[in-house]
């Protein structure tokens, strides 16, 4: 392109000038695309990285207002509170494990499995009693997930005698009173409420059938895609816990119970 320019430009002839003065507007024009893409790039890369930075800044807000560090036990051994993620009712927390005497961090699990046997448990409780999982990653962070179903202000998190105080952020929530009773392979099941929470729909059910019983409905969503709730049992029954994109549209929650050898569809209007 430079010597097919070069040449244009210094042509000679009657021509020449007419010629110079097309190439100075094709090189003004490339210039200005030049520069409106070098600015739409720009513009596209400054709202990714404001795209970006909302994320973190979302996911940094949800870490605000939190303790970041645990008690500190007798022998220096604190956790700290890397990330929370996660939407009301259920949270997942990060920790790492720090000896504040050597500044060092630990991991939480120190002992190398025999051949043939599993990793070794860590000891976690946590209080009020509410629904909970957990794992380690390869990099020692302990991610916990809390089932904050009983809406409890905190929520005490005791990984190996180290006791951490989560305060979850509870959003508004709306109550929708179903009472409706339905036939399933086991039985009958009395959908009792609905719980609307902005990421959420929490079903209660009065379970009137055996406890061996676990899945009791499937979530489908508007491909017609199946996916389990979460379960919670209560001592009244059990609370069903699904994502709204994966059970509610329309305005209506979109259900499958087991029955006989197939399912039968159950549709509840929110109205």
């Amino acid at each position: 392109m430079p010597e097919y320019i070069d040449k244009i430009l210094f042509s000679t002839g009657t021509g020449g000038l007419f010629m110079k003065k097309i190439m100075c507007l094709l090189l003004l024009s490339a210039m200005l695309c030049a520069c409106s893409s070098s600015t739409d790039t720009k513009d596209d890369i400054s709202a990714e990285s404001t795209e970006v930075s909302k994320k973190d800044s979302d996911e940094e807000s949800k870490a605000d207002g939190q303790n970041m560090f645990s008690e500190t036990d007798e022998d220096g051994i604190r956790l700290e509170l890397v990330e929370v993620s996660g939407d009301d009712p259920i949270y997942t927390l990060t920790f790492k494990k720090k000896d504040t005497k050597t500044d060092k961090y630990l991991k939480f699990l120190n002992l190398k499995p025999k051949k043939g046997v599993g990793l070794p448990n860590i000891d976690i409780k946590v209080e009020p009693e509410a629904g909970y999982g957990y794992w380690v990653a390869p990099d020692d962070e302990c991610h916990v997930n809390i089932f904050n179903i009983d809406r409890n202000d905190t929520v005490k998190i005791i990984i190996t005698g180290i006791e951490y105080t989560f305060t979850p952020n509870k959003e508004n929530t709306e109550e929708k009173v179903i009472d409706k009773t339905v036939q399933i392979k086991s039985g009958s099941v009395t959908i009792k409420k609905v719980l609307l929470y902005p990421e959420y729909a929490v079903i209660y059910i009065d379970e009137n059938i055996s406890k061996e019983y676990d899945n009791v409905f499937w979530a489908v969503d508007a491909e017609g895609n199946r996916k389990e709730p979460i379960v919670y049992e209560q001592e009244e029954g059990k609370v069903l816990v699904y994502s709204k994109n994966d059970v509610m549209y329309n305005n209506t929650l979109h259900l499958q119970g087991e029955y006989n050898e197939g399912y039968d569809n159950i549709d509840i209007e929110l109205n």
